[in-house]
């Protein structure tokens, strides 16, 4: 005998599942960027990925010791401190030895949301 209410509540689940994973997009999905397009510095050489990663993160932490920043009402704050922590795992991997493709294309793309609300 099947269970019509167990499954109504795994349609339901699935059905909401899917809504959110079309939230996705609006933000680092397959490497995409709504502002900045693809980004390519993960495949720069290491010294340059390593050189921007770097300006990324001082420039976010600069944002966030910034009153323009800290009392704006734009989404300024937020996309400094996603480009911020980005960065920052991005250059924990770049100091193992390991250039993450992921992490270095949410920090360009982060800084680039930064940068647009600036």
């Amino acid at each position: 005998m099947i269970n019509f209410r167990g499954a109504a509540t795994l349609l339901a689940f699935l059905a909401l599942g899917s809504a959110q994973a079309a939230d996705l997009p609006g933000q680092f999905a397959m490497g995409g960027c709504p502002v900045a397009g693809a980004s390519s510095l993960a495949f720069s050489p290491v010294e340059q990925i390593e050189d921007r990663v770097a300006d990324f993160y001082a420039d976010a932490s600069a944002a966030l010791d910034s009153q323009g920043v800290l009392l704006s009402r734009s989404p300024a704050f937020l996309w400094a401190r996603e480009a911020r922590f980005q960065c920052g795992k991005a250059i924990s991997y770049l100091n193992g030895g390991h250039v993450d493709v992921q992490s270095v294309q949410k920090c360009d793309c982060a800084h680039a949301r930064l940068a647009q609300y600036r």
